[in-house]
């Protein structure tokens, strides 16, 4: 039940199927997993299900970050969501991945990067605009008019 982003560029072509395997990826590659509640470790071994999607991305000159929210579905019904760090810290250099359990952390730690701080919530920057209808050409009737006998 994943989404592709979550597992394109980290993930091993053979994706993990269960919630428990996304979790134990998830810690296993997080440099600070060790700052997570235990409480919210023990809350997420027996979630039911997981999505994961790519919320913002950032890439400029051999530097990138990306956000990813890492969601999973618990056994009383509530959700938990974990927002996963990936970036580099020199250009071209290797991918550090760091986990955190509320979007406030996240953004702190962006802010730490160089690279700017995410935009709010995709927004376009300019409104869409339509091209306009085409006019309707001029029709001709089919019935013994004048213009049809011209046409023929």
């Amino acid at each position: 039940m994943s989404v592709p982003y979550e597992t394109a560029a980290y993930e091993p072509r053979e994706s993990p199927q269960s919630p428990e395997e996304h979790l134990a990826r998830l810690l296993g590659r997080a440099l600070n997993s060790f700052e997570l509640p235990d409480e919210t470790i023990r809350r997420l071994d027996c979630a039911l299900a997981y999505d994961g999607s790519l919320r913002s991305a950032h890439h400029s000159a051999g530097l990138h970050r990306e956000t990813y929210r890492h969601t999973w579905l618990l056994a009383d019904g509530s959700a938990l969501t974990l927002w996963e760090l990936v970036h580099n810290t020199v250009p071209g250099g290797e991918s550090q991945h760091e986990v955190y359990l509320d979007e406030e952390e996240l953004r702190t730690a962006t802010g730490r990067l160089p690279l700017p701080p995410d935009a709010p919530d995709f927004e376009l920057p300019v409104p869409v605009r339509f091209a306009p209808l085409p006019e309707t050409r001029h029709t001709y009737a089919p019935d013994d008019s004048g213009d049809h006998a011209r046409r023929l």
